[in-house]
Parts: structure tokens; C-alpha cells; sequence
């Protein structure tokens, strides 16, 4: 009985030397096990799921930095651009209205000019018609070089040339043939008068046509660009 005594506080001493003895070793088998698994490779499955995603804003990058100058080339709309991007047939309008845009605006400067220069030749030529003191001054004035191609000296030469036929074909001018002298003198200047104003009125014909079938012409065009359009939308 003594001896069991003796012996149970002996191996319980036992036990606890083995414990202390034995629990450094229990912790340093135990402790790598985290850092190994911290450490370990990670799955392959796991990784190639994982490259792709990485992958993906590499892949959007371009796409990213291509966007702004896609967007900043549509923006541009300029005249010549939208000329390049036209059909043929609105290419022929835009070009047919240039060209009738250019003549008209040549035409139209042209003919300022020459009424310009008209006006000033006129005016003169009525000071020294309203100085002449007889029909042969009349004439004389009307017939110079200075006056020559000026419409009031066209029509005075005119009506001065016919009095002056009538004269030497021995008929009266004056008195009871006054009249009729005036009538043939009248006739004269209305034929120069046509002549005139064919000359004068050239190319007016052109600006009237083009005045009124131009709006409908560029009207043209434009329909036919927005049907162009909705057709290559849908």
C-alpha cells in the first residue's frame, strides 16, 4: 500500500518531465506548417483563372487609348470632308452649283463694271448733247470716238443719220413733213435700241435661271443625302 503511494506522485513527476520535454518539439513540427502553406504554390486551375483577369485591362488598354481619336476623327466636319464622304450625285450638284456660283459672281462683276463705266460715259455725253446748238453738232458729238458703243450716242447717231438720208433724198424735214420725220427718225432709234439691249442684257438669261432653278437643285442634293443617310443608318 505504502509503495503504490510512493510510486503514483513518482510517475505523475514522469509525466510532466515528458510533457515539457516534449512540447518544444510538438511546436517546432507545428509551426512550419503555416508558413509552408502561406508559401506553397497555388493552384494551377486558380492561376489560369486568375491570368486571364489580369489580362483583360492589358487587352482593354489599346481599345481605351484608340477611343479618343476615333471620337476626335468623327468630330472633325469640315467642307471638304463631307464633299470627300458625298455619293455622285451629290457630288455633281456641288459641283455644278460652284461652277454656276462662279459664273454668276463673274458675270455679275463684270456687268457692274461696264454699267459703271457706262453711266459716267452717258453723263458726259448729255453735257455736250445739251450744249449742241443744231442737228449737224448732234451728230458730230454723237459719232465721235470719245461716245463710241455709249446707247444715248447710238440712238442720237441713229436718229441723226436718218434725218440726215432724208435730206439728201430731196424730202422736207420741216413744216408739213415734220411729222413723218420724226417717225422715220423714231424708227431708226427703236432698231438701235434692239440691238442695245440684246447687247446690254447678255447673260442675264443665265443669272435668272440660275436665281430660280438653283434652291431646288441644292434641294435635290440635300434630299438626296438624308435618304443616303437613313439608308446606311438602317
Amino acid at each position: 500500500m505504502l509503495d503504490n503511494k510512493r510510486k503514483t506522485p513518482l510517475i505523475a513527476l514522469i509525466g510532466a518531465a515528458a510533457l515539457v520535454m516534449g512540447a518544444p518539439a510538438f511546436a517546432q513540427d507545428a509551426a512550419p506548417a503555416d508558413p509552408a502553406a502561406a508559401e506553397a504554390p497555388a493552384d494551377p486551375a486558380a492561376e489560369g483563372e486568375a491570368a486571364p483577369a489580369e489580362a483583360a485591362p492589358a487587352a482593354e488598354a489599346p481599345a481605351e487609348e484608340a477611343a479618343p481619336t476615333e471620337i476626335e476623327h468623327a468630330g472633325e466636319l469640315t467642307i471638304m470632308q463631307m464633299f470627300i464622304d458625298a455619293q455622285p450625285v451629290g457630288k455633281a450638284v456641288l459641283i455644278g452649283l460652284a461652277l454656276a456660283s462662279i459664273f454668276s459672281w463673274t458675270l455679275l462683276i463684270t456687268k457692274l463694271i461696264e454699267f459703271g463705266g457706262l453711266e459716267r460715259q452717258t453723263n458726259r455725253f448729255l453735257e455736250a448733247f445739251r450744249g449742241s446748238k443744231n442737228i449737224n453738232d448732234i451728230g458730230r458729238v454723237a459719232m465721235s470716238d470719245e461716245f463710241e458703243g455709249n446707247p444715248l450716242a447710238d440712238m442720237a447717231a441713229a436718229a441723226v443719220q436718218e434725218v440726215e438720208v432724208s435730206r439728201q433724198a430731196g424730202l422736207s424735214v420741216t413744216g408739213e413733213h415734220r411729222e413723218t420725220t420724226i417717225t422715220r427718225a423714231m424708227s431708226a432709234v427703236g432698231g438701235v435700241q434692239a440691238s442695245l439691249t440684246k447687247r446690254l442684257s447678255s447673260g442675264m438669261q443665265f443669272l435668272a435661271s440660275v436665281g430660280s432653278n438653283g434652291p431646288f437643285i441644292g434641294l435635290f442634293g440635300t434630299v438626296y443625302g438624308i435618304m443616303y443617310s437613313f439608308i446606311g443608318i438602317a
